[in-house]
């Protein structure tokens, strides 16, 4: 079983599905602990989505259709207001952004012990083989 956890800004899902069947709507977080399989959104722009006993060796590839969500002054906070007009179709979620580059300088430090460590430990392991004292 795979329970995903779709975590994308101003979205809620209108339809998901597993390998192209349509996994079943879930009306809150109770329904989907007690379901095989199945979706609900739950909660501003998080989506849970589980897809029941699969073969390992299957390939499983969930698709998420969704609605642009917009938070408006008379919707209770937390609660997304929806535009029906504009859905999206099998969007993805953003690509989490690398952390900062390492410099240059930190590379040469990290290459440089590392040739240190071989050239030790070839010198130590060449000493150990001929029997030459330490």
């Amino acid at each position: 079983m795979i329970v995903l956890r779709l975590a994308i800004k101003f979205q809620k899902a209108i339809a998901v599905t597993l390998n192209g069947a349509a996994l079943p709507p879930l009306a809150g977080q109770a329904e989907f602990d007690a379901a095989s399989s199945g979706w609900f959104n739950a909660g501003p722009s998080v989506i849970l989505a589980k897809s029941g006993v699969l073969d390992v060796n299957r390939a499983k590839v969930f698709e998420f259709s969704l609605l642009p969500t917009t938070v408006s002054p008379t919707t209770e906070p937390g609660q997304p207001s929806v535009s029906p007009s504009q859905t999206t179709r099998d969007a993805v979620a953003p690509a989490p952004q690398p952390g900062p580059p390492v410099s240059l300088w930190r590379w040469g430090l990290i290459v440089a012990l590392l040739v240190a460590v071989i050239v030790v430990s070839l010198w130590v392991g060449r000493r150990h083989a001929t029997g030459e004292p330490k």
